[in-house]
């Protein structure tokens, strides 16, 4: 595990927003949160954090979770976990609905990524990815950004600390356990195709197919859930940010069929 002593400075363009020290323990108290409403996952801790998870639990007065039974049968990484980690969403911070906006990114992500003609295995992660791409708006200064109103105007210094819920959520994955290539579409669902200056610190790097399917059904489904677009609006924003803000295969790859079958339309 990454040493916190060090603390590595985690950067967004030139800016230090977050050291190591405490993006472990935000990391850690988002793991151990999850746990006060589904303390059966407590089997899928990494054992990376366990100790400071329980230990966390522990000094909060949560003693009954750390006693819950584990399940019969252990709970599958990537059949069950992720739409677990999606409901316990739902459970922590309701007004978001961030499992129900997971659920809807990862079908429709992984509609698109089927039509690009991926294989089975990038489907496959690009489906569990979708679940999990927002597990750093579980913690409390993220939760509280994202619930902010469209009508109330934010402070600029206090919207740009919701760019830190990338670099969260790819620490939560990992802390559960997922591997590198499942965590990165936590990380990286913010990056731009052509302008390469997305966040957190792209610096120029490429935006995969597979990223830029849930970057680009993450915006849609914002589009036309928390900002009240029509479909067709929905659709030609994302074709005119077709190869600047989008991944131009990803938005070739959108269809309204594959629309229809996430949203019922």
């Amino acid at each position: 595990m990454n040493n916190p002593a060090s603390d590595i400075t985690h950067l967004v363009g030139t800016e230090v927003l977050i050291g190591e020290t405490e993006l472990i323990d935000r990391a850690v108290t988002i793991v151990a949160d999850v746990l006060k409403v589904a303390p059966f996952l407590k089997g899928n801790v990494s054992a990376e954090v366990r100790t400071m998870v329980l230990d966390k639990l522990r000094n909060s007065g949560e003693i009954d979770i750390l006693d819950y039974p584990h399940p019969e049968e252990p709970i599958h990484q990537t059949r069950e976990l992720p739409r677990l980690l999606a409901h316990a969403s739902n459970q922590l911070y309701p007004q978001l609905a961030l499992g129900d906006h997971s659920e809807r990114v990862s079908d429709l992500a992984s509609h698109m990524a089927a039509a690009m003609g991926l294989p089975r295995s990038s489907i496959n992660n690009i489906r569990v990815g979708g679940l999990i791409h927002d597990l750093g708006k579980l913690d409390s200064e993220m939760a509280d950004i994202a619930s902010t109103p469209n009508d109330v105007e934010i402070p600029p210094e206090r919207k740009a600390r919701i760019v830190l819920h990338p670099v969260l959520g790819d620490r939560v994955a990992k802390y559960f356990g997922f591997p590198q290539e499942v965590a990165d579409f936590a990380l990286k669902h913010h990056f731009r195709f052509g302008e390469k200056d997305g966040y957190p610190s792209q610096n120029g790097a490429d935006m995969s197919p597979e990223v830029g399917t849930i970057s680009a059904a993450d915006s849609f489904d914002a589009m036309v859930v928390r900002r009240d677009k029509s479909i067709s609006d929905a659709i030609c924003e994302l074709q005119e940010g077709s190869g600047g803000h989008f991944h131009p295969d990803a938005i070739r790859s959108l269809s309204r069929v594959s629309i229809g079958r996430v949203y019922g339309v």
